[in-house]
């Protein structure tokens, strides 16, 4: 028997994020912020509760475009979602201070689940984290070489 419409869209969700997940997220945010800010981030990812959000508002705050190009890490979140598979949810934080927001893990998961639907809801733990307002806070980094040396570098 043929599946639905609605059927081949509805979304199955894993319950938690797998452990994984984490250690990529801790990469990404490595890029962005000191150790110590990062261990204090995923530490909270990790005891967040896991809340339902919408996926065009999770483009609209993280400022990021749908990935629409052939991906074969989107392609194959589809074709998860097409076999039932559940996703683990998305990894968000945001940065409270630089009234920014990122998706630290499941961006390809959320561009598939977009290309197929775009008001349906995401999954997702989302992190608070109080950065510096202005500039790039880089901690002990700052005291040892000095503002300009660090950003010459």
């Amino acid at each position: 028997m043929p599946k639905s419409e609605s059927q081949l869209h509805e979304i199955k969700w894993r319950f938690d994020v797998e452990a994984h997940a984490y250690t990529a997220a801790e990469a990404y945010l490595l890029l962005l912020y000191n150790p110590a800010q990062v261990a204090e981030i995923v530490l909270k990812l990790k005891s967040t509760p896991v809340v339902h959000l919408k996926a065009h508002d999770i483009f609209s705050a993280s400022g990021l475009a749908q990935f629409e190009a052939n991906n074969a890490h989107i392609e194959h979140d589809r074709i998860k979602i097409q076999n039932n598979i559940p996703l683990a949810p998305l990894l968000l934080v945001r940065d409270e201070g630089k009234g920014k927001m990122f998706i630290v893990n499941g961006y390809h998961r959320l561009c598939a689940i977009s290309a197929l639907r775009e008001d349906v809801w995401i999954k997702c733990k989302v992190s608070r984290f109080k950065g510096a307002r202005h500039g790039i806070t880089i901690g002990c980094e700052t005291a040892r070489l000095g503002r300009s040396q660090y950003m010459q570098g």
